[in-house]
């Protein structure tokens, strides 16, 4: 991409398409360092994930093979499941008899991917748009998380306009263009990794054990339900192997959250090493399985303050707020600190956290005219 004339006429060495190139690749990485991907990949079926159509042609007759045509679309599911292993939700939106897709999935011998590799299903003749509503909802995350995939024409549209949150690229005209189009339009564009956590890798999983919770929260009553999840938690202290998650839940997390502030790995290593800060990380388990690290505390010693609180939305509800303020008390009060001081900044999706110290006998000190709110509390 070297244009003489611009070689010559002021040393440039590149031409004008060129530097798009690299402001596009800079973006992307930037986007991966800094945790800005989206999480949810949804995908059509017929056409899709295989050639044909299912219902008419029976699952021993999809194209789907070492072969031909079959070929792009079995090459399509490996890429496909490498992005579950890398910690992105699969989610399946198609209009299907259920009974057929599950047949298509248990039978045929060329289907890479399994029904157990998503982490939710919509398989009806609904509308894909309120598909994708019930979708959020049951994943507890928002549609501008999601990016769908659907070889329809007339369904990207329907949901661009109903949703246009929701990230819909538009799908290659032949299956031969599926791979080079997935990683270029979709993964490098919309699912870019800087670097992969445990968390990660166990995410369908952990949204899987959420979904049994739900079924057990639904049963029995709320102290019964917390006794029975037998949770498990575990502090990690100024830890250098837990930078990159403490970077990504300051990235990610907006729900139960104080004060919003988001770090790099590079800031949350500074504080590492700081003798003025403490970074704890809390990891959750319970009788459903390892969440993972799911909690971020930040504490700032010398002004005896804290920072950062935040909780993934995944351990919302469960009282485990109340464990991991006692764990941050104590270990202001080891350094000598006789109070805490904390911070409330509202945001529009923190409300869940808007009386968190109320309810933990903080004293109200002052409100600002942004509505940030300014708490203490003697240890």
């Amino acid at each position: 991409m070297r244009s003489e004339p611009l070689w010559y006429a002021g040393r440039i060495p590149y031409t004008n398409r060129m530097y798009r190139v690299l402001a596009e690749r800079t973006e992307q990485l930037l986007d991966a360092y800094l945790n800005r991907a989206k999480k949810v990949l949804v995908l059509d079926l017929d056409d899709t994930l295989w050639g044909g159509i299912l219902g008419e042609e029976g699952w021993e007759n999809i194209a789907l093979s070492e072969e031909s045509v079959g070929k792009c679309y079995r090459d399509f599911q490996k890429l496909v499941k490498s992005q579950k292993r890398l910690g992105i939700l699969l989610a399946i939106n198609s209009k299907n008899n259920r009974a057929d897709v599950e047949a298509a999935f248990a039978r045929n011998p060329m289907m890479v991917l399994a029904l157990d590799d998503f982490a939710a299903v919509r398989i009806n003749w609904q509308d894909k748009t309120e598909n994708l509503r019930e979708l959020s909802l049951e994943l507890d995350l928002g549609l501008d998380t999601f990016v769908a995939i659907d070889d329809s024409a007339v369904e990207r549209e329907r949901m661009r306009q109903t949703l246009p949150e929701v990230t819909i690229p538009d799908f290659p005209p032949r299956p031969e263009l599926l791979r080079s189009w997935f990683l270029k339009e979709v993964v490098y564009r919309h699912f870019p990794k800087y670097q992969l956590t445990r968390e990660d890798s166990a995410k369908t999983e952990q949204y899987r054990a959420q979904t049994a919770r739900r079924d057990l929260r639904a049963v029995v009553d709320f102290d019964a339900f917390l006794r029975n999840l037998e949770i498990d938690l575990k502090y990690h202290v100024d830890s250098a192997a837990t930078i990159e998650r403490a970077s990504q839940l300051s990235q990610k997390t907006n729900q139960f959250n104080v004060t919003t502030k988001r770090y790099s790995p590079a800031d949350i290593t500074h504080f590492v090493e700081s003798p003025d800060h403490h970074v704890v990380l809390l990891e959750y388990a319970d009788r459903f399985g390892q969440e993972g690290l799911v909690g971020l505390a930040i504490l700032d010693l010398k002004a005896s303050e804290l920072d950062t609180f935040l909780l993934s939305c995944r351990v919302i509800g469960r009282g485990v707020e109340t464990q991991f303020l006692s764990k941050v008390e104590e270990l202001l009060a080891a350094r000598g600190c006789s109070h805490m001081c904390a911070w409330f900044i509202p945001t529009p999706r923190n409300d869940v956290a808007a009386d968190m110290f109320e309810r933990h006998g903080f004293e109200f000190l002052i409100a600002r005219e942004d509505g940030s709110r300014v708490y203490r509390k003697n240890l």
